[in-house]
């Protein structure tokens, strides 16, 4: 005859799962607390760059990173108003400095992680041509009097205020700023001007030169005086509520691997890396 159960063996039974189930509870809360993507508010100029990053970060410490790609000027407002982010990288200095006097960075984690240049970019088979003088090709552009230019919003946009900047800067070569922005394409942020320099629906745009490399549709024709404007530069800052975790996450960043995709995709490196 099969063992009978008796009452007391039962409770013993039931009392040694119940410790081996609460037992197993931190492990499986630490693996689910690890387990939570780094989240990385970025300028989405960076896009092409970072994703190939964050998957061979991913791949060597299994840590996951997830992107909310926009405008830098959206981003951080986003933030400001409460967003969960863990990191933020911005297209420049500016906005980073607008969340810090809010409290809203940590300071001594920030790190200039790359650098771009703005550049002037025409549809790959229209017929103005990178052999041209950057101010030819603009004077050509505006005494045809035909098209537009596609420029990042300027009161707002990185993007734009660079343009805006050595537009300016070139005045006494390409005539006055006011008359070129009436011709303006205003787009919500430089991809969108990439975007509708690729679709011909704009004569030129004012992009990065990061924009050029990644578009297929598109051609450097000129970049412009590195003095016209101020340098672009991508600083990356945990906010206050960010994990420590995506301290590393920046560190990896200015890793060799980390480096090449950066060059990649266009950017360049600071003088003295990260």
């Amino acid at each position: 005859m099969p063992p009978v159960l008796t009452k007391d063996y039962f409770l013993i039974l039931l009392r040694l799962f119940l410790v081996l189930i609460l037992s197993l509870l931190p492990v499986t809360q630490s693996i689910r607390a690890d387990d939570k993507p780094i989240l990385v508010f970025a300028a989405i100029s960076m896009k092409n760059a970072l994703e190939p990053i964050a998957a061979g970060y991913e791949k060597k410490t299994g840590q996951k990173i997830t992107f909310s790609f926009a405008g830098t000027s959206t981003l951080a407002r986003q933030i400001a108003a409460g967003a969960p982010a863990d990191l933020f990288i911005s297209a420049d200095i500016d906005w980073v400095g607008w969340l810090q006097v809010q409290n809203l960075t940590l300071p001594e984690t920030q790190r200039t992680i790359a650098l771009n240049r703005l550049a002037l970019a025409a549809p790959v088979d229209s017929n103005f041509s990178s052999e041209q003088d950057i101010t030819e090709i603009l004077n050509e552009w505006r005494k045809d009097g035909v098209g537009r230019i596609a420029v990042a919003d300027p009161e707002h946009v990185p993007a734009g205020r660079y343009a805006r900047s050595a537009l300016m800067a070139l005045e006494s070569e390409i005539g006055p700023y006011a008359a070129l922005e009436k011709r303006f394409a205003i787009a919500g942020n430089v991809r969108i001007a990439s975007l509708l320099v690729a679709r011909k629906e704009v004569s030129l745009g004012v992009v990065y030169n990061s924009d050029t490399v990644i578009e297929p549709r598109i051609k450097l024709v000129g970049l412009f005086p590195p003095d016209s404007h101020a340098d672009i530069v991508y600083p990356a800052v945990r906010t206050v509520e960010g994990r420590p975790e995506a301290d590393s996450f920046v560190t990896y960043l200015g890793s060799a691997m980390a480096h090449k995709h950066f060059k990649d995709a266009g950017f360049s490196l600071p003088a003295r890396g990260l």
